[in-house]
């Protein structure tokens, strides 16, 4: 899970650096967010709030790459 997170970041930096590919981070983050966000759904319950750590998280990050979108 750490690196699903450490990925997410690195693609929220690489698209806010490069401003390339914008609308792709952002749909990849999306659904990203919205797999993990499935998976928790279907997960025991002891495990459903680290899932749910990065499941926010990429979240964050797709709001901010779709912020740089917007920008553009």
């Amino acid at each position: 899970l750490t690196d699903i997170g450490t990925y997410a970041d690195k693609a929220r930096d690489g698209a806010k650096n490069t401003h390339h590919k914008l609308k792709q981070a952002e749909l990849t983050l999306h659904k990203a967010s919205r797999r993990l966000a499935d998976i928790a759904q279907s997960s025991a319950v002891e495990n459903r709030a680290a899932i749910m750590a990065i499941v926010k998280r990429i979240e964050a990050a797709d709001d901010e790459v779709l912020n740089q979108l917007f920008k553009h």
